[in-house]
């Protein structure tokens, strides 16, 4: 199914500022109220740095639910999780709330990039409305950087392999399972996208 972009609007001229945040992966913009519409040379400078660097940080934005999703909607079609939660006024939008007597759902199990989809999105929007002192970290791995790093001997481990993710909830862990081809029986985990 392709998926269609949103329309870009008109807005005051903003010119992102796109600064490296780590050595493989990463990169904090600024320069862009993501409260406001952006102007196309912003979306494709946004859309340049996410294909370059992978993760982006926006720091500072005040953002509401409509914000968030008008962003999101610049660089394809919004999709809807099948099993997390969300409300019917706004069932692309799903809401964490891990507050005390509020426990959390099972988020340890899968979270909500839906990469178990055959065709997954192209990428996840985060917003933190409240972020702990300590903890509550999210982390994030470019495996192509780890890939590259890898012997010959090590890569060669995972020629053939191919990925078969899945959304059932009674799976074992959260990691992808991976056969390697030939072999139904050798069932490695790791994640290679």
């Amino acid at each position: 199914m392709a998926r269609k972009k949103a329309t870009v609007e008109a807005s005051v001229d903003s010119a992102p500022i796109v600064k490296r945040a780590g050595a493989f992966l990463g990169a904090e913009i600024t320069g862009v109220d993501l409260t406001q519409p952006l102007d196309a040379a912003a979306v494709d400078a946004i859309r340049q740095a996410h294909a370059e660097h992978g993760v982006l940080v926006f720091p500072g934005q005040g953002i509401s639910s409509q914000d968030l999703m008008r962003f999101a909607r610049y660089f394809g079609e919004l999709s809807v999780h099948p099993f997390s939660t969300s409300t019917a006024e706004t069932p692309e939008l799903i809401v964490y709330d891990n507050q005390e007597g509020n426990p959390p759902l099972s988020t340890n199990i899968w979270h909500t990039d839906e990469t178990f989809r055959e065709c997954p999105p192209m990428g996840t929007i985060l917003c933190s409305k409240i972020v702990p002192e300590t903890g509550g970290d999210t982390a994030f791995a470019n495996m192509g950087a780890v890939y590259e790093s890898c012997r010959t001997a090590c890569r060669a481990t995972f020629r053939g392999c191919k990925r078969c993710m899945t959304s059932d909830r009674s799976a074992r862990s959260s990691m992808t399972r991976m056969k390697v081809a030939g072999n139904s029986e050798n069932t490695r985990t790791c994640i290679l996208r």
